[in-house]
């Protein structure tokens, strides 16, 4: 089986999603690719990146089969039904910022990692301490030669 035609669905798909919701100026974060990971993460990403704003329910009201009544008691439902869906939709809204944030920072997590950032804070520690030491001699070496201005027959005329 061939990812060609996945690919191409999925391009269809995105262009579809583009054209009903607008293309989101100044939001796209370009996906990483690379050999880090394996290709569920990135995949995972992508999915993500694709159905993060998708959240919507669609008001339906199932019809009433009562004759005398029934026309009076759809409406009836169809105005409360409207009114949930409306507060539902907000929610989706908000939760549809909340996804976008998030997938913007693991992509850009991604990312970062790919182009070398480190997954091992061990390797960060050992290289702050090394770092520590050698800022600790620097310090010692010029606290040394302090010392020795200090009591130089120069500095002791003052």
């Amino acid at each position: 089986m061939s990812d060609a035609p996945v690919e191409e669905l999925l391009a269809q798909i995105q262009c579809h999603l583009d054209a009903r919701q607008g293309a989101r100026a100044g939001e796209v974060v370009p996906l990483p690719h690379g050999d880090r990971f394996s290709t569920t993460v990135y995949d995972s990403l992508e999915e993500a990146s694709a159905v993060m704003d998708t959240i919507r329910v669609a008001p339906f009201v199932s019809p009433a089969h009562l004759p005398v009544v029934g026309g009076v008691l759809q409406k009836a439902r169809r105005l409360a039904h409207d009114l949930v869906v409306y507060y539902v939709n907000r929610l989706a809204g908000a939760q549809s910022v909340f996804n976008r944030q998030i997938a913007a920072a693991l992509i850009a997590l991604v990312a970062d990692l790919d182009r070398g950032g480190q997954a091992n804070p061990e390797d960060d520690i050992v290289a702050l301490r090394k770092e520590v030491a050698a800022l600790r001699s620097q310090v010692a070496a010029l606290e040394a030669t302090s010392v020795h201005s200090s009591r130089s027959p120069a500095g002791a005329g003052r």
